[in-house]
Protein backbone atom coordinates (compact mmCIF):
# COMPACT_ATOMS: atom_id res chain seq x y z
CA UNK A 1 0.00 0.00 0.00
CA UNK A 2 1.47 3.44 -0.85
CA UNK A 3 1.84 6.17 1.65
CA UNK A 4 -1.16 7.67 0.34
CA UNK A 5 -3.46 5.44 0.43
CA UNK A 6 -1.99 4.45 3.74
CA UNK A 7 -3.25 7.98 4.65
CA UNK A 8 -6.40 7.70 2.70
CA UNK A 9 -7.21 4.79 4.93
CA UNK A 10 -6.33 6.44 8.03
CA UNK A 11 -8.16 9.45 7.14
CA UNK A 12 -11.25 7.82 6.30
CA UNK A 13 -11.19 5.45 9.89
CA UNK A 14 -10.62 8.55 11.55
CA UNK A 15 -13.83 9.80 10.23
CA UNK A 16 -15.79 6.87 10.27
CA UNK A 17 -14.97 6.80 14.06
CA UNK A 18 -15.74 10.54 14.72
CA UNK A 19 -19.01 9.61 12.86
CA UNK A 20 -19.30 6.78 14.87
CA UNK A 21 -19.04 8.65 18.48
CA UNK A 22 -21.30 11.72 17.18
CA UNK A 23 -23.78 9.58 17.11
CA UNK A 24 -23.65 7.94 20.32
CA UNK A 25 -24.04 11.77 21.59
CA UNK A 26 -27.06 12.02 20.16
CA UNK A 27 -28.90 10.08 23.13
CA UNK A 28 -27.46 7.09 22.48
CA UNK A 29 -29.19 7.05 18.59
CA UNK A 30 -27.87 4.60 16.05
CA UNK A 31 -25.56 6.50 13.17
CA UNK A 32 -27.55 6.82 9.90
CA UNK A 33 -25.14 4.56 7.36
CA UNK A 34 -25.45 3.77 3.69
CA UNK A 35 -23.26 2.51 1.05
CA UNK A 36 -23.31 4.40 -2.50
CA UNK A 37 -21.78 3.64 -6.21
CA UNK A 38 -22.03 2.48 -9.04
CA UNK A 39 -25.79 3.46 -9.25
CA UNK A 40 -27.12 2.28 -6.09
CA UNK A 41 -27.92 3.46 -2.72
CA UNK A 42 -27.84 0.38 -0.34
CA UNK A 43 -28.67 0.60 3.39
CA UNK A 44 -27.88 -2.47 5.62
CA UNK A 45 -30.03 -3.24 8.10
CA UNK A 46 -28.66 -3.52 11.78
CA UNK A 47 -26.94 -7.13 12.51
CA UNK A 48 -25.23 -7.12 8.80
CA UNK A 49 -21.76 -7.43 7.93
CA UNK A 50 -20.50 -6.39 4.63
CA UNK A 51 -17.20 -7.27 2.61
CA UNK A 52 -15.79 -5.13 -0.20
CA UNK A 53 -14.16 -7.90 -2.62
CA UNK A 54 -11.16 -6.75 -4.45
CA UNK A 55 -13.23 -7.37 -7.78
CA UNK A 56 -15.73 -3.98 -6.46
CA UNK A 57 -18.18 -6.94 -5.80
CA UNK A 58 -19.74 -6.29 -2.58
CA UNK A 59 -21.53 -9.28 -0.32
CA UNK A 60 -23.98 -8.73 2.70
CA UNK A 61 -24.85 -11.36 5.21
CA UNK A 62 -24.80 -11.96 8.74
CA UNK A 63 -22.97 -10.03 11.43
CA UNK A 64 -19.58 -11.60 11.34
CA UNK A 65 -18.88 -11.28 14.93
CA UNK A 66 -22.72 -13.03 15.73
CA UNK A 67 -23.41 -16.47 16.47
CA UNK A 68 -24.95 -18.01 12.91
CA UNK A 69 -28.50 -17.34 12.79
CA UNK A 70 -29.91 -20.21 11.85
CA UNK A 71 -31.19 -18.83 8.54
CA UNK A 72 -28.59 -17.35 6.65
CA UNK A 73 -29.89 -14.16 4.77
CA UNK A 74 -27.19 -12.52 1.96
CA UNK A 75 -26.81 -10.37 -0.89
CA UNK A 76 -23.98 -9.99 -3.34
CA UNK A 77 -24.19 -7.03 -5.20
CA UNK A 78 -21.92 -7.08 -8.84
CA UNK A 79 -20.78 -3.47 -10.04
CA UNK A 80 -21.52 -2.58 -13.77
CA UNK A 81 -22.74 0.42 -14.93
CA UNK A 82 -25.55 2.34 -13.08
CA UNK A 83 -28.80 1.01 -13.60
CA UNK A 84 -31.57 2.47 -14.89
CA UNK A 85 -33.76 0.68 -12.27
CA UNK A 86 -34.11 -2.05 -9.92
CA UNK A 87 -37.06 -4.47 -10.56
CA UNK A 88 -36.92 -8.22 -8.88
CA UNK A 89 -36.83 -10.77 -11.44
CA UNK A 90 -36.14 -14.64 -10.99
CA UNK A 91 -33.06 -16.05 -12.64
CA UNK A 92 -33.12 -19.94 -11.67
CA UNK A 93 -32.90 -20.02 -7.73
CA UNK A 94 -31.73 -16.98 -6.97
CA UNK A 95 -34.03 -13.60 -7.47
CA UNK A 96 -31.82 -10.67 -9.12
CA UNK A 97 -32.64 -7.34 -8.77
CA UNK A 98 -31.30 -4.93 -11.36
CA UNK A 99 -32.70 -3.61 -14.96
CA UNK A 100 -32.30 -6.57 -16.72
CA UNK A 101 -29.60 -4.80 -18.84
CA UNK A 102 -26.40 -7.17 -18.67
CA UNK A 103 -23.63 -4.92 -17.97
CA UNK A 104 -25.29 -3.00 -15.07
CA UNK A 105 -24.91 -2.64 -11.64
CA UNK A 106 -27.09 -5.56 -10.33
CA UNK A 107 -28.34 -7.51 -6.64
CA UNK A 108 -28.23 -11.38 -6.75
CA UNK A 109 -30.22 -12.64 -3.64
CA UNK A 110 -29.48 -16.09 -1.67
CA UNK A 111 -31.12 -18.92 -2.69
CA UNK A 112 -34.89 -19.17 -2.49
CA UNK A 113 -34.52 -15.43 -1.33
CA UNK A 114 -37.39 -13.48 -2.99
CA UNK A 115 -36.64 -10.13 -1.13
CA UNK A 116 -33.58 -8.15 0.39
CA UNK A 117 -35.83 -7.91 2.92
CA UNK A 118 -33.17 -8.94 6.65
CA UNK A 119 -30.10 -7.94 4.79
CA UNK A 120 -30.94 -4.17 3.46
CA UNK A 121 -33.33 -1.77 4.88
CA UNK A 122 -33.62 -0.01 1.15
CA UNK A 123 -31.46 -0.93 -2.15
CA UNK A 124 -33.03 1.66 -4.75
CA UNK A 125 -30.94 3.70 -7.44
CA UNK A 126 -28.63 6.60 -7.33
CA UNK A 127 -26.80 9.13 -9.01
CA UNK A 128 -23.49 8.09 -7.84
CA UNK A 129 -22.00 6.59 -10.66
CA UNK A 130 -18.34 5.95 -9.08
CA UNK A 131 -16.50 3.73 -6.38
CA UNK A 132 -18.45 2.45 -3.11
CA UNK A 133 -18.72 4.99 -1.04
CA UNK A 134 -19.57 4.93 3.12
CA UNK A 135 -22.01 7.75 4.32
CA UNK A 136 -22.05 7.66 7.85
CA UNK A 137 -24.63 10.73 9.32
CA UNK A 138 -24.59 12.49 5.63
CA UNK A 139 -20.24 11.99 5.97
CA UNK A 140 -18.84 9.95 3.35
CA UNK A 141 -15.50 8.42 3.05
CA UNK A 142 -14.51 6.07 0.38
CA UNK A 143 -14.83 2.50 1.16
CA UNK A 144 -11.32 -0.05 0.81
CA UNK A 145 -11.57 -2.82 -1.05
CA UNK A 146 -10.87 -6.12 1.61
CA UNK A 147 -12.23 -3.49 4.38
CA UNK A 148 -15.54 -5.00 6.11
CA UNK A 149 -18.43 -3.22 7.58
CA UNK A 150 -19.82 -4.52 10.67
CA UNK A 151 -23.83 -2.73 11.42
CA UNK A 152 -24.46 -3.88 15.19
CA UNK A 153 -27.75 -4.77 16.16
CA UNK A 154 -27.75 -1.10 17.84
CA UNK A 155 -27.06 0.13 14.34
CA UNK A 156 -23.27 1.34 15.27
CA UNK A 157 -20.90 0.83 12.54
CA UNK A 158 -17.52 -0.92 12.83
CA UNK A 159 -14.89 -0.51 10.15
CA UNK A 160 -12.42 -3.92 10.30
CA UNK A 161 -9.61 -3.39 8.55
CA UNK A 162 -8.04 -5.66 6.09
CA UNK A 163 -5.18 -8.08 7.15
CA UNK A 164 -1.69 -7.10 5.25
Amino acid sequence: MTYDASMRFALGVMVLAACQGKATEKAGAPASIAIEGYGVHLVPVPATSATLLPNGTVIFGPLATAPRPAKILNVAVKTGKPPARLAPHVEGQMTVYSDDVGDTTRLALGVNQTTYEGVLKEATVSSRAGAWTLIVDHRETPWTAGDRIDVGADGQLTVVKQAP
